[in-house]
C-alpha cells in the first residue's frame, strides 16, 4: 500500500492516509516494522496504534540542513516516543548504534545492530560485464551528506588503471562530475544514473571494490 504526501516538500513528508489506516487497521498486525528517524512514517506509527514496533532508525543524529537542523530541536520532543515504544531499534552498525545510545541512553537496552542483509547468491550468479580494467564501484543516491565525492579523492590517489561506474542520481551529482575532473580521472568515471536490480547485481559481481 502507497499513501500520498500531502505537503508537497522533500524534506518531511506527511500522510494522512497512513494514520488513518492504521487507527482503523493497526491492530491486526502482530508487529509493525518502521523505518527512519529523520522521517513521519515511524512517529505516525507509534502515534496512530498500540500496535508492537521494531524501528529501524537510520539515525545521523542532526540534519544535514539548516531548515532540517531547525526542524528537529522541535520533532525530537515527539520522536523521542518512538524509541520508547519499540520493543526493539536495530541500527545497521556500530557507529549508528553508539549515536542513537548517546542521544537516547534510557533506551540502550533495546538497542541492537544488525547490518543490512546482502543476497550474496544472487550477486555470485549475476554475470559480470566484461571490463579491460578493475572497477570500482560507487553506488547510492548522490546527496551532499552521502560523501561520493571522498570516494572520488581516494580514487585519484590510487593506480590510474582503475575504472569508476557510479550508480545513482541526486542534486550533488555535477559537484561529483566537477571534483572527478578537477583531479584528472574524468574519463575513467562513468556515471549511470539508475539502473535496475538486475544490473546492479551484474556491476557488483563486476566490481573488484564496492564503496
Amino acid at each position: 500500500r502507497r499513501f500520498d504526501d500531502c505537503t508537497g516538500t522533500r524534506q518531511f513528508r506527511l500522510a494522512p492516509g497512513l494514520a488513518r489506516f492504521l487507527r482503523s487497521h493497526g491492530r491486526e498486525y502482530d508487529v509493525l516494522h518502521t523505518h527512519n528517524f529523520h522521517a513521519s512514517p515511524a512517529l505516525v506509527a507509534t502515534y496512530a496504534t498500540t500496535t508492537p514496533i521494531v524501528f529501524s532508525p537510520y539515525y545521523h543524529g542532526v540534519g544535514h540542513t539548516a531548515a532540517a537542523r531547525a526542524l528537529h530541536l522541535v520533532y525530537d520532543r515527539w520522536a523521542t516516543k518512538v524509541f520508547a515504544r519499540s520493543i526493539f531499534t536495530l541500527c545497521i552498525s556500530d557507529a549508528e548504534r553508539d549515536l542513537v545510545v548517546r542521544d537516547y541512553p534510557s533506551y540502550a537496552s533495546r538497542v541492537q545492530s544488525v547490518g543490512i542483509g546482502v543476497d550474496t547468491a544472487r550477486i555470485r550468479d549475476a554475470e559480470p560485464f566484461p571490463m579491460q580494467r578493475p572497477v570500482v564501484l560507487l553506488m547510492g543516491r548522490l546527496e551532499a551528506y552521502k560523501q561520493v565525492e571522498r570516494g572520488i579523492e581516494a580514487i585519484a590517489q590510487c593506480a590510474d588503471d582503475l575504472e569508476v561506474i557510479v550508480i545513482g542520481t541526486g542534486p550533488e551529482e555535477a559537484a561529483i562530475r566537477e571534483r572527478a575532473s578537477e583531479r584528472g580521472i574524468a574519463e575513467r568515471v562513468q556515471f549511470l544514473g539508475r539502473v535496475d536490480d538486475v544490473d546492479a547485481r551484474r556491476w557488483q559481481r563486476t566490481a573488484t571494490v564496492v564503496v
